[in-house]
């Protein structure tokens, strides 16, 4: 995909997994749209299900006392060379 990408032959779908950085959050609806191509993060009419999320998140992060690592191993897919 990699050699694919730098001739520019992917169509926007199949670019995805090189989009760097990320949006810092994404949201999909799994059912409509299965290969979660729009993310609905952004969207207003989503921002209910977003704002209930991050909670659900927030709390599975105290609960458990997750974190982000100070020094996360990196991604072994190198999204630009």
């Amino acid at each position: 995909m990699q050699v694919l990408e730098g001739r520019g032959a992917l169509s926007a779908e199949q670019r995805g997994c090189f989009i760097a950085p990320r949006d810092a959050e994404e949201l999909y609806d799994v059912y409509e749209d299965p290969h979660c191509l729009k993310n609905l993060a952004q969207a207003k009419s989503h921002s209910d299900t977003l704002t209930q999320l991050s909670g659900v998140l927030d709390r599975w992060i105290d609960h458990t006392g997750d974190s982000v690592p100070k020094n996360p191993t990196k991604d072994w897919f190198h999204r630009t060379k």
